[in-house]
């Protein structure tokens, strides 16, 4: 099955069950983004787990783009 295919199964099933069902840009810079002042860092690499921002707030890549996600989702 292909991705596109999984994704309009999801949105039928959440329609038909009444759950939100909701996207975010494929190309939204949520791993380069600051979770805590917006700030988007564009000089972050795919190699770079972890890093500092210029408000001083530490993340973790993976864990930044979720708190991102969850954010740009609500």
């Amino acid at each position: 099955m292909s991705l596109g295919e999984f994704f309009r199964q999801l949105e039928y099933k959440s329609l038909w069950r009444g759950v939100a069902f909701l996207k975010i840009d494929r190309w939204a810079p949520s791993s380069k983004t600051c979770s805590v002042c917006g700030h988007v860092n564009a000089d972050l690499t795919l190699s770079m787990r972890q890093w500092k921002c210029v408000c001083g707030a530490e993340h973790h890549r993976d864990i930044n783009a979720a708190v991102n996600i969850v954010a740009m989702a609500v």
